[in-house]
């Protein structure tokens, strides 16, 4: 039996961007790669995260070229914006402004 606790760590999150969140129309793909950068990102206290696509892939049980495609996704509907460094390593950046993202009904 799992028994998460607090004290082992967790990710502030403002209310208002788990709403959003709710609120929009993203695949179930984007909402997982969405609380995994927020993982990575808010859960260290950081605004941005550099990552290896293969590694995010693998936390996804996906491919790489799956991850790009969600990448591309959210970054034309402005819910993230990624810096390519190289094919496989990028930064990626959270938008908390949700009212610029372009993902509602």
């Amino acid at each position: 039996m799992a028994k998460p606790q607090l004290e082992q760590g967790h990710t502030r999150i403002a209310h208002q961007i788990m709403e959003a969140l709710v609120r929009s129309n993203l695949s179930g793909a984007q909402i997982r790669a969405v609380l995994w950068i927020i993982r990575l990102t808010y859960g260290f206290h950081r605004k941005e995260m550099i990552t290896n696509v293969g590694a995010f892939a693998t936390k996804l049980k996906t491919t790489k070229d799956y991850v790009k495609q969600v990448f591309r996704e959210l970054e034309n509907v402005h819910v993230i914006t990624c810096e390519w460094a190289t094919p496989e390593i990028c930064k990626v950046i959270f938008n908390k402004d949700f009212d610029k993202w372009r993902c509602f009904l």
